[in-house]
């Protein structure tokens, strides 16, 4: 009864679709750094935007300054 239940285990491990397993764990890291990258992405733009929305304030303050000189 040992030998049998050993087969049968032997069996179910064989017909596991290893490969199937493997390519979907590759896909789900590949999805997940994807989406890293996305709001890396998003967060140096939010930072882009902010530093040139500073800069043309310093110009305009320095502007104003120069024409009212």
């Amino acid at each position: 009864q040992a030998k049998f239940v050993t087969t049968g285990e032997e069996f179910r491990r064989a017909m596991e679709p290893v490969d199937l397993i493997k390519r979907i764990k590759e896909l789900q890291l590949e999805s997940e750094s994807t989406s890293q990258n996305q709001v890396q992405k998003k967060v140096s733009r939010k930072n882009n935007a902010a530093e040139i929305s500073k800069r043309l304030n310093d110009l305009r303050a320095s502007t104003d300054q120069n024409s009212q000189k």
